[in-house]
């Protein structure tokens, strides 16, 4: 699809989507486990198959992280309790990214692609090996961090500072369109 639409075009699209999960996340109640327990029937499952389905093709798209996409879906149609959410969407995510990094390795880069002997020796596909090194060691890191300041952090408070992170980066989308 990235082939057939601009990407000024893609870029409105995930703006605007970005800006509609925002405010549904601020308006939506986020349900705790003491408010309910999953409900585990075939209409629940029917409904998570199909959420990442969607956050699959959407994020796939428009280059997004999986996050700003599962994270809403789970919330609003799965109503899944905020602790849970954040578990469920790094699992959709780990298993989306493994796939995509598989089809990125397979297509053929044009050497050189930096002006770096290192950078560019490290080339595998369309992977850059010495890139996702230093990516991985900033994730493991601040995913530690992260994880640790959710515990604390109380779910409504979560959930403000998600939907203001979404407006922050539709306006940037935004601006980098129409500027």
């Amino acid at each position: 699809v990235t082939s057939i639409l601009p990407a000024k075009t893609i870029k409105i699209i995930f703006g605007v989507f970005a800006l509609i999960v925002a405010i549904k996340t601020a308006l939506f109640k986020i349900p705790t486990q003491q408010d309910k327990k999953l409900k585990s029937n075939n209409k629940i499952m029917i409904y998570a198959f199909f959420s990442n389905i969607t956050a699959g093709i959407v994020s796939g798209l428009t280059g997004s992280g999986g996050g700003a996409v599962m994270i809403p879906l789970f919330l609003t149609v799965l109503k899944m309790p905020l602790n849970l959410v954040s578990t469920y969407s790094n699992i959709s995510m780990t298993a989306g990214a493994m796939i995509g990094t598989i089809r990125f390795i397979l297509i053929p880069a044009q050497l050189p692609l930096f002006n770096n002997k290192l950078l560019d020796f490290g080339q595998v596909g369309m992977i850059n090996i010495p890139i996702v090194l230093l990516i991985l060691t900033g994730a493991f890191t601040s995913t530690k961090i992260g994880v640790r300041l959710g515990e604390s952090v109380k779910p409504a408070l979560s959930k403000l500072l998600f939907s203001i992170l979404l407006t922050i980066i539709s306006i940037k989308i935004f601006f980098s369109v129409f500027a």
